[in-house]
């Protein structure tokens, strides 16, 4: 697919008869024709709507662009199901909510806090946690000093949480020391 390609004569006049009559073709079928993204076909198409050309090909959704919305669900983001469509985000985004499937949803910290324990005890930063999480770093800080999870803060090399840290080191050095006194 060539990006930013002059129209030509003969391709205007093509998609203006498909967006006219489209005969139960799709963006994609002709986008892949013309050598040009779908996203492309439907710009040009709009334009052409602008112009006054009456066109049936993007008031409705096909039964092929659905049944590949439900073929795609939970295979590939909401932005890549738009990208193969040609159509908008919001547009794709809408007719999954019409057809009752799978929102996608941003992970979160609360939802994940057996694993993060478990990393953040082997070791790992903050920002390894959440990169391998797939979590939002600065919520993930968040929910750690919340929950008082130590967990190595990978700006500052240390414990996030450490006056709480050393307070309960000292204390301990404190018991540790004064056994060892009245044993010893």
């Amino acid at each position: 697919m060539v990006k930013n390609k002059k129209w030509s004569d003969e391709e205007l006049d093509y998609l203006r008869t498909f967006a006219e009559f489209p005969d139960g073709d799709n963006c994609i079928v002709v986008a892949d024709y013309l050598k040009r993204t779908p996203g492309a076909i439907r710009g040009m198409v709009h334009k052409l709507r602008q112009e006054g050309v009456h066109t049936k090909l993007l008031n409705k959704w096909t039964d092929w662009e659905i049944n590949a919305l439900k073929a795609m669900n939970g295979k590939i983001t909401v932005k890549e199901q738009a990208e193969l469509l040609g159509r908008s985000y919001s547009s794709v985004e809408y007719k999954r909510g019409e057809l009752g499937l799978r929102t996608e949803r941003k992970a979160t910290p609360a939802g994940r806090g057996k694993e993060i324990r478990k990393l953040a005890h082997q070791g790992l930063f903050g920002k390894e946690i959440a990169d391998k999480l797939e979590l939002n770093y600065s919520s993930l800080c968040r929910y750690i000093k919340r929950e008082g999870i130590r967990c190595v803060d990978d700006e500052e090399g240390r414990l996030l949480g450490i006056k709480e840290a050393w307070k309960w080191h000292n204390q301990e050095m404190s018991l540790i020391f004064h056994k060892e006194r009245r044993h010893g």
